[in-house]
């Protein structure tokens, strides 16, 4: 039996033109519409950052000019330059600060137009404006009005381009003028403020107080026993106090001895023999030393006594 085997059939040359004809016109399209994309998101952008450093350089010329000692519009900077006086102007489309040690700029070159307009003598208030000129697009405009503190004003209120200040002393920029402030005493206020004293360590509160407040003697046969009565400052009983006492006669000591108290605050001292051995006599007992944690002893001995025949 024979077979045969059919030729696969493959694209012919109409096909493959159509297919280039239909991926050019698509590619087409695609970039059309991002073209129209880009153009109209490049300003946008644009406009945003220039808004961002023309609002920035603003803040800083208010903040400056509302906290000066001095507020003159001039109309030029001069060739040397005080060490107190600063001149905010326009130059090569940056908003710059000028002073004795140098310029400093709050602005890429971005600003087309800064003026400086006293709009209220008697009020000391001075509009400011900042406008940036762009091409073929919408303009970008910003302006607001600052209050100042001093008399340096003229009546003019013609438009000026540089304004020169003298900071306050509440403030002062770094070398090079630059627009970010940093606090310093001011030399001359004849009032600084001193600075508050820390606040002492608060002492310790005093301890409770013990005392011996009772001694008594009791002869039990040939045994002498001795009582004593720890109390706090309120009369309250005090458990678990440790006491030391002599035994004296004579101003000899006949015998020491130490004993902690009971719940009822009493602790019990026995003497054996006490009869038999001890010698005839008065006897004192004496409170050497009476101690618990959180207490402190008032170092007192009661009066007492005992007579031995």
């Amino acid at each position: 039996m024979t077979t045969h085997r059919g030729m696969r059939k493959g694209l012919t040359l109409l096909e493959v033109l159509v297919a280039l004809t239909i991926a050019t016109i698509v590619l087409g399209i695609s970039l059309s519409v991002y073209n129209l994309w880009w153009r109209s998101y490049n300003p946008t952008s644009e406009k945003a950052v220039i808004e961002r450093e023309l609002n920035s350089a603003m803040e800083i010329i208010i903040e400056r000019l509302r906290l000066a000692k001095e507020v003159e519009l001039v109309k030029e900077i001069p060739n040397v330059i005080d060490d107190v006086s600063v001149f905010i102007a326009l130059s090569n489309g940056k908003v710059e600060f000028h002073g004795n040690k140098g310029v400093s700029s709050l602005t890429g070159s971005s600003v087309s137009d800064l003026s400086f307009t006293i709009l209220d003598l008697q009020e000391k208030l001075i509009e400011i404006n900042l406008v940036n000129n762009r091409e073929h697009h919408e303009d970008i405009s910003l302006s607001s009005t600052v209050r100042v503190l001093n008399d340096f004003l003229n009546d003019e209120t013609t438009n000026y381009t540089i304004a020169r200040f003298v900071r306050s002393g509440k403030f002062f920029t770094s070398a090079d003028d630059s627009p970010d402030p940093q606090p310093y005493p001011d030399p001359e206020d004849p009032d600084p403020e001193e600075p508050e004293p820390d606040d002492p360590e608060p002492e310790p509160e005093p301890l409770p107080t013990l005392r011996a407040s009772n001694i008594t003697y009791n002869m039990r046969g040939q045994h002498l026993d001795l009582a004593i009565y720890v109390l706090d400052q309120d009369n309250n009983a005090i458990p678990g106090a440790s006491v030391s006492i002599d035994l004296k006669t004579g101003g000899n000591t006949y015998d020491s001895a130490q004993g902690v108290t009971k719940n009822s605050g009493v602790v019990d001292f026995e003497f054996k023999h006490f009869d038999k051995n001890a010698p005839s006599g008065t006897y004192v007992t004496v409170v050497t030393e009476v101690s618990k944690a959180g207490y402190e002893w008032d170092g007192q001995t009661p009066v007492n006594s005992y007579s031995k025949k």
